[in-house]
C-alpha cells in the first residue's frame, strides 16, 4: 500500500522544516554571541577554570539555572521561527504564480522571506532593547537590521522600515490565502493574550493596605543610584528629567551640600546603615569580605528589629552591593546574588526571551535573572510592580523600616524603550526611567499613609562625576577625586511636623543614621558612630555646632590597570563562598586595592587630597557654599598643613611619620616643621 500525503500534510512538513531552520539559526546565532560575551567578560577558560576548580558545587547550581534558561530561549526561538514559517509557506503560492516555479524563483522567494524575517525581527528586538549585544551578531549584520539603535539615525532606518513593511505584506498575504492559518493565528493570539493577561492579573499587587496603627512612626529610605543634584531642578537643571523626584525635594528639607565618604554603592550604603565611615565599618570596597566588617557595627535595620520593627530591603542589582539578612533585614526583594548573577544576568541575551521578559509571564519564566537591572532585557515597570507587591506584604501591626535602592541610573546607562529613545544622552534616559519608578513608589507611600506617618529620606548613594558642562562626558565614580560631583549626593527628608526647607551646610551620608533615629523617636545604640544628627540644622539650631568634616577615600583607580591586566587578575582578585555562592574580594585584592587608594579631607575652607602611593599632596581652597574648589591653591602655612595631615593619618590609619617624610620631600611641608610639634 502506498501512503499518499495530502497538500496539508506537505505544507505542515514544510512549515516544520523551515521553522526549525529559522528558529535554530536564531538560537545558534545568539548562543554564539553569548559565548563570545562570556569569554570577553570573564577572561575565558583560564579564569573560569581557576575559580570553578574550587567551587564546583556553586557552578553546578549555576549550570542548572543556565540549562533551564537556554531551554526556554531555544523553545521561544523555535516558536518564532515556526510562526514565520507558517506565514511564509502560506504566502509562497501567490509569489510563485507570479515568478514561476523554477528553482531560481523558489530560491529567490526563500532568500527574500528569510532576509525580511531576520531583519524585521532583530530590528524590533533592538528597538525595544537597545542595550542588547546582539547588534554585533552575524545575522544582524548579514540581514542589515537596525544594528546601531541609539541614537536613531535616519540613514539607518530605510532597510528596517522596508523589511517591516514587507513582513506585514507577507503576513497579510498568508492570512488572506490560508483559512487554516487565519484560524491558527486567531486561536494562538487569543490563547496567548489570555494567558499573558491572566497571569499578569493573578500576580498584580492587590489594593493598598494602609498603615493605620496609632502611635507607630515608620522609616522609609528611597535610594537612587548614581543620581546627582545638578541633573535635577533643585540643582539648577532646566531639563525636567525627574518631575517626581523634583516634587518630593521641593516638599522636603533638602541638603544641597551632602556627601558620601566613598563613591561606590556598598560602602556608601554601609555608611548609611551604620552611621560610620568606611575605615570604621570595614567596607572599603564593593564586595568586601564579611570578615572585614567591624564586629560592633550598629546596623540600623538590626537595631530597629531588636525593638520590634519589621525590616525590608529591595534593590534591582546586587552584583556589587550585597546587603543581606545579616544586617538585620527580615525581608528582601533582590535578584539572585553571587555567581549566577555575575555570569547569567551579565551575559544572557536572547531576542525571543528578551522580548518575552517584557511581560510578567516571560519575566517569571527566567527566575535566575528576575528583577535584575544587569540584564539587558530588564523591564523597569515590572520591577516596580514587583516592589510594590512586596511592600504590600510588609506587616501592618508594628513599625516598619523600608529601604529601597533603584539602580537604573548607573553605568553603562542602558534603558529599554521608550526611555532609551527620549534623547541622545543615555544618562538622561535612565534618569527619566528611574523617576517614573520613584514616582510609583512615592505614590504607593502616599496611598499607604506613610507620607504623613513616616520619616522618609530620598537620597543617592553617590553621583556620576558629571560637572554639568555639556562637553563633559565623565561619569566615573569612586576612582579618584578629579570630579567632586562623584562624592556629592542628593538628600531630602520629610517627617511629620518637619517644614520644607534647605541647607547649604556640609553634611554626610553618615549623618542620616542618627537623624532617622531622632525623627522616629528611637534611642540610638551604644556603639560609637561618626554621624551627627541633622535635626538641629533642620530646626535652625545649627549655628552652635562646629562645621562638619568630610573624610573620603577612593576605590581602586581603574586607570592603573590595562584591560588585559584587569582580566588576567580576575581569578586572583575574587573568590566564591562555597556555601552561599556569593562573590567576594580575596585578601590579596583587598591589600592591593588599599595600597592604591587616594584620600580626601574637607575641613572648613580647606580640601586636602592625598595619594600616598604616589607621594602626591594637593591642598585647595574650598568653597563650602558651592561644594567646589576655588580657582587658586591655598597658601596655608606649615602648621596648618601638618594638622590636616595628622587628622587624615589618624582617621584612615595611615603612617603619619611616612606622610611627613614624603610631604617634606615633595615640598608640601616646610623641612623644619616637626611632626611631633
Amino acid at each position: 500500500m502506498v501512503l499518499r500525503l495530502g497538500p496539508r500534510s506537505v505544507r505542515g512538513r514544510l512549515v516544520l522544516r523551515v521553522g526549525l531552520l529559522l528558529g535554530g539559526a536564531l538560537f545558534v546565532n545568539e548562543l554564539a554571541c553569548n559565548l563570545i560575551a562570556l569569554y570577553q567578560q570573564f577572561g575565558g577558560a583560564k579564569v573560569m577554570r581557576s575559580v570553578a576548580a574550587d567551587y564546583d558545587g556553586v557552578f553546578v547550581a549555576a549550570a542548572g539555572a543556565a540549562a533551564w534558561m537556554l531551554l526556554v530561549a531555544a523553545a521561544l526561538s523555535l516558536l518564532v521561527g515556526l510562526a514565520w514559517a507558517a506565514v511564509a509557506v502560506a504566502a509562497r503560492p501567490a509569489a510563485l504564480r507570479r515568478w514561476g516555479r523554477s528553482r531560481a524563483a523558489r530560491l529567490t522567494y526563500w532568500s527574500l522571506a528569510t532576509l525580511v524575517f531576520f531583519n524585521a525581527w532583530y530590528s524590533l528586538q533592538l528597538l525595544v532593547l537597545p542595550a542588547s549585544r546582539l547588534n554585533g551578531s552575524a545575522l544582524v549584520m548579514l540581514s542589515g537590521a537596525l544594528d546601531h539603535p541609539l541614537p536613531l539615525r535616519a540613514g539607518a532606518l530605510p532597510m528596517p522600515l522596508a523589511c517591516a513593511g514587507a513582513a506585514l505584506l507577507f503576513v497579510a498575504e498568508g492570512l488572506r490565502r490560508s483559512q487554516r492559518l487565519r484560524l491558527q493565528a486567531a486561536g494562538a493570539t487569543a490563547g496567548l493574550a489570555t494567558l499573558v493577561a491572566g497571569y499578569s492579573a493573578l500576580t498584580a499587587p492587590g489594593p493598598v493596605r494602609p498603615f493605620t496603627r496609632q502611635g507607630d512612626r515608620h522609616v522609609v529610605v528611597l535610594g537612587l543610584d548614581s543620581l546627582q543634584m545638578n541633573r535635577l531642578a533643585a540643582g539648577g537643571s532646566s531639563r525636567g528629567l525627574a518631575p517626581h523626584i523634583d516634587a518630593f525635594l521641593a516638599q522636603s528639607f533638602r541638603f544641597d551640600n551632602a556627601w558620601t565618604p566613598l563613591a561606590r554603592t556598598y560602602p556608601s550604603w554601609l555608611s548609611l546603615l551604620t552611621g560610620r565611615d568606611p575605615p570604621h565599618h570595614g567596607v572599603r570596597f564593593n564586595l568586601m569580605p564579611d570578615d572585614r566588617l567591624a564586629p560592633d557595627n550598629p546596623y540600623l535595620p538590626a537595631h530597629l528589629q531588636a525593638q520590634g520593627w519589621s525590616t525590608f530591603h529591595a534593590t534591582d542589582e546586587t552584583r556589587f552591593s550585597i546587603l543581606r539578612e545579616r544586617f538585620g533585614y527580615q525581608r528582601l526583594l533582590h535578584p539572585r546574588m553571587g555567581v549566577q548573577d555575575f555570569v547569567l544576568a551579565s551575559t544572557f541575551d536572547f531576542s525571543a526571551a528578551g522580548l518575552a521578559r517584557q511581560f510578567h509571564l516571560g519575566h517569571d519564566l527566567l527566575p535566575a535573572i528576575a528583577n535584575n537591572r544587569a540584564s539587558c532585557s530588564y523591564n523597569p515597570e515590572l520591577w516596580t510592580r514587583n516592589l510594590i507587591a512586596a511592600l504590600d506584604e510588609v506587616p501592618r501591626d508594628r513599625p516598619a523600616f523600608l529601604s529601597m535602592h533603584l539602580c537604573g541610573n548607573h553605568w553603562p546607562f542602558s534603558a529599554p524603550a521608550p526611555w532609551a529613545h527620549a534623547g541622545g544622552d543615555p544618562v538622561e534616559s535612565c534618569i527619566r526611567m528611574v523617576d517614573e519608578q520613584a514616582g510609583a513608589v512615592l505614590g504607593w507611600l502616599q496611598e499607604a499613609g506613610l507620607m504623613e506617618r513616616a520619616v522618609v529620606a530620598l537620597l543617592s548613594d553617590h553621583g556620576d562625576g558629571w560637572s554639568g558642562d555639556p562637553r563633559d562626558r565623565n561619569n566615573a565614580h569612586g576612582d579618584d577625586f578629579k570630579s567632586l560631583y562623584a562624592n556629592q549626593i542628593v538628600l531630602g527628608l520629610r517627617a511629620p511636623g518637619l517644614a520644607p526647607g534647605r541647607s547649604g551646610e556640609l553634611v554626610r551620608i553618615t549623618d542620616v543614621y542618627p537623624t532617622l533615629l531622632e525623627l522616629a523617636g528611637v534611642a540610638p545604640p551604644a556603639a560609637p558612630i561618626d554621624g551627627l544628627s541633622l535635626v538641629p540644622l533642620m530646626r535652625g539650631e545649627g549655628d552652635a555646632e562646629p562645621p562638619r568634616q568630610l573624610f573620603a577615600e577612593t576605590d581602586l583607580d581603574r586607570k592603573l590597570y590595562t584591560v588585559k591586566q584587569l582580566i588576567d587578575q580576575q581569578a586572583l582578585w575574587y573568590q566564591v563562598d562555597r556555601n552561599s555562592g556569593l562573590v567576594f574580594l580575596t585578601p590579596r585584592a583587598v591589600e592591593e586595592f588599599t595600597a592604591h587608594k587616594s584620600y580626601m579631607l574637607i575641613e572648613g575652607a580647606r580640601r586636602l587630597e592625598l595619594t600616598p602611593y604616589q607621594n602626591e599632596f594637593k591642598l585647595f581652597e574650598f568653597d563650602q557654599s558651592r561644594g567646589l574648589d576655588r580657582a587658586r591653591l591655598v597658601g596655608a602655612g606649615g602648621p596648618e598643613r601638618e594638622a590636616l595631615l595628622a587628622e587624615m593619618a589618624a582617621h584612615f590609619g595611615l603612617d603619619g611619620d611616612e606622610l611627613v617624610r614624603a610631604g617634606r620631600e615633595r615640598g608640601y611641608l616646610p623641612k623644619l616643621v616637626s611632626w611631633r610639634q
